[in-house]
């Protein structure tokens, strides 16, 4: 057996340690960038929906704003998001474990460095990698991983994820007249044929008299 072959299960031993603190971190930063993006949204949506309630602005401005709140919700959702697709590497996270567990000294990064190198050519104290990888992972076998990220601070994340989404929720619902308005507007300006009149009962105007505008212009969906 080469010393490869030899350092391969504990290796996959040493991988599978760090993958239990990368998924807890990423939990935490995912329900971070969703209360962030959530909480902006709401608040971007409830002041649009506010504007269109209590001022009078025509249907073209309003169709305008609905367009407006709706991209830069988009984008902010976007900026929210765009740094969980970067996935911490082993080195990292070794890094904040040692931070966590100040006693482990440099020997967690030390072995991730090694299971990186080892297949370049060339390397020197290849003989001592197995035991340096073993140590690594006996070290990370007798730490209480789970409190790695701290469970609190998971707890908080995802009461403040639920609050934004309820608020989300809440200035979805209070915006409902906006969207409805500027989905209405812009309804009859693409589709001007899908404008249908309505005449209320059979309605007899003599000539000559004006009676009040009993017709109705809607945009059919």
């Amino acid at each position: 057996m080469t010393p490869t072959d030899s350092m391969a299960p504990v290796e996959a031993a040493l991988g599978a340690l760090l993958d239990r603190v990368r998924r807890a971190w990423r939990r935490v930063a995912v329900l971070n960038a969703s209360a962030q993006a959530l909480g902006a949204a709401a608040v971007m949506i409830a002041l649009a929906a506010a504007v269109e309630r209590f001022l009078p602005i025509p249907d073209g401005a309003a169709m305008l704003l609905a367009t407006a709140t709706g991209a830069v919700t988009a984008a902010v959702v976007i900026a929210c998001a765009w740094p969980l697709r970067l996935r911490p590497d082993d080195r990292r996270v070794a890094r904040f474990v040692e931070e966590r567990y100040p006693a482990c000294g440099d020997t967690i990064v030390t072995a991730v460095d090694i299971a990186a190198q080892r297949q370049e050519p060339g390397t020197t104290g290849r003989e001592f990698a197995p035991l340096v990888m073993a140590s690594a992972v006996r070290t990370l076998s007798t730490l209480d991983l789970g409190a790695a990220v701290d469970p609190r601070e998971t707890r908080r994340a995802a009461a403040r994820a639920i609050a934004a989404a309820v608020a989300c929720v809440l200035a979805i619902a209070f915006a409902v007249p906006l969207f409805d308005r500027a989905l209405e507007v812009g309804g009859m300006r693409l589709f001007p044929a899908s404008v249908t009149v309505s005449v209320p009962g059979d309605l007899r105007v003599p000539a000559g008299n004006q009676e009040p505008d009993l017709f109705g212009l809607k945009a059919a969906r």
